[in-house]
């Protein structure tokens, strides 16, 4: 498995926190994932959607950046930050002990 897949392990929320400061005023470029991801079969209603997003305080363009396609620099961002969070690190430690 290429590393960099390791990065579809990080939440909606990481991914946001991690692409928002790259993405900032570019929002409306980015495609419109968000609006596929709504028409999928979901318990997470349109109602349920809007009170998530202001509960949490966040625009659903921002969302939007979390389930954005990842593209090559996407991916680099977020596997360096990946490689801080404390699972990754303990998780490749108990990989390099069993190899």
């Amino acid at each position: 498995m290429e590393k960099l897949n390791l990065v579809k392990s990080l939440s909606i929320a990481e991914r946001m926190q991690i692409l928002l400061p790259h993405y900032k005023g570019k929002e409306d470029e980015i495609e419109d994932q968000l609006s596929k991801w709504q028409k999928r079969k979901s318990l997470c209603k349109k109602q349920h959607f809007e009170e998530y997003t202001q509960l949490l305080g966040i625009d659903p363009k921002e969302f939007n950046i979390g389930i954005k396609r990842l593209n090559c620099k996407d991916k680099e961002l977020l596997w360096k930050q990946l490689q801080g969070k404390a699972w990754f690190k303990l998780n490749q430690k108990y990989l390099l002990k069993r190899s």
